[in-house]
């Protein structure tokens, strides 16, 4: 019955000093999990959002370097 009551004083003590602890141990552990997951699925919904934003901007640019070779 005083958990209810302990964890709301107790909690914002912990977690500033504990989470500068553990992020730069937990991080390096859970990207190389994580990033083989997300990008699979992040890709094929980005690529097609930002190509036709990227191509109109990068050809100009490209273009007058290459045509001359």
């Amino acid at each position: 019955m005083v958990l209810p009551l302990v964890v709301p004083l107790v909690v914002p003590l912990v977690v500033p000093l504990v989470v500068p602890l553990v992020v730069p141990l937990v991080v390096p552990l859970v990207v190389p999990l994580v990033v083989p997951l997300v990008v699979p699925l992040v890709v094929p919904l980005v690529v097609p959002l930002v190509v036709p934003l990227v191509v109109p901007l990068v050809v100009p640019l490209v273009v007058p370097l290459v045509v001359p070779l």
